[in-house]
């Protein structure tokens, strides 16, 4: 389910055209368009607004791969809709998983008529599957649900409809910090069966290859800097006749693996404080190095050392 073309202007002349799709993944070409907070919304249409201009400063350029750029350190989540229980369970999941890696990046959840603070904004959905934007794209749904949770209803018994949940949810959320799937890695020498595929998804064969070739459009650019991980969060179930070539089968997981951790990690590593013995003075700076930082010989700062 797409969104039709938008067109968008922006300061110093010309238009771009743009059709959003709850599942894209895309590589936005026109990085002069991207990086730029100057953009004003062309009469008439929906889309980017005030509100979220100010999001990327204009002397900071887009992060690769859709990731949020290094001075957010927390993304504010609005549930669109759902009941208490159902928004509950995402909170407390989020937290748990997410909220406690020792990452520059936490969620923080708004409370009723604060849609205007949010970057990501949930829909609990009877669709047939959960979806969301990839890291930075829900910056071009504004005002719009960026991710939908497919609620599951009860399964044989109530632990494995929850682990079932437990999984759409840190795997979408996985998504909204810029992850990509696991099985689309080029060292999974996967031979997807689509036939197989479209039957048990129920996907169209544009959609299957979109979701599971490692070639596809939306990650061809994608740095793989991290082996092939099949217990990621990220990975789809792969079952028998999946593939041609018979590879190894993939159990559904439901937590997140080593292997997401330390990416998490490397991609969002959390920023380390500086301390000015001379004048008591606190400072925060990202340093991705560890190095002490010296800023001449009378000046003592001390590195205040990350939690393992």
């Amino acid at each position: 389910m797409c969104i039709p073309n938008r067109n968008y202007s922006y300061v110093g002349g010309g238009s771009v055209s743009v059709l959003l799709c709850p599942y894209s993944t895309y590589d936005w070409g026109n990085t002069s368009f991207i990086n730029s907070a100057n953009y004003s919304k062309k009469e008439g249409n929906d889309g980017i607004t005030s509100s979220s201009q100010a999001r990327i400063p204009p002397s900071e350029p887009m992060p690769t791969g859709r990731l949020w750029p290094s001075h957010k350190d927390h993304l504010n989540v609005y549930f669109m809709n759902g009941s208490d229980t159902e928004q509950s369970q995402v909170r407390r999941i989020v937290r748990k998983h997410y909220n406690s890696l020792p990452m520059r990046i936490r969620f923080v959840f708004l409370s009723r008529g604060q849609i205007d603070m949010s970057d990501i904004r949930v829909e609990f959905t009877d669709e047939d599957t959960s979806w969301s934007c990839i890291g930075t794209d829900a910056q071009f749904r504004w005002g719009q649900t960026t991710m939908g949770l497919k609620r599951h209803h009860r399964r044989s018994t109530e632990e494995k409809t929850d682990a079932i949940t437990q999984a759409s949810i840190l795997h979408e959320f996985g998504h909204a910090l810029g992850m990509r799937h696991a099985h689309q890695h080029p060292d999974l020498k996967a031979d997807w069966d689509y036939e197989t595929l479209m039957s048990h998804s129920k996907w169209s064969l544009k959609r299957v290859r979109k979701n599971y070739d490692h070639d596809a459009e939306g990650v061809r650019n994608e740095i793989w800097d991290l082996p092939y991980d099949p217990q990621s969060i990220m990975h789809y179930v792969i079952r028998d006749g999946d593939t041609h070539n018979r590879i190894t089968m993939v159990e559904k997981n439901t937590v997140l693996s080593d292997g997401d951790k330390k990416m998490l990690l490397r991609r969002y590593p959390k920023k380390l404080e500086e301390k000015e013995t001379k004048t008591g003075k606190k400072r925060t700076r990202g340093d991705e190095t560890g190095q002490e930082l010296l800023s001449g010989p009378t000046r003592k700062l001390k590195i205040l050392k990350l939690s393992p």
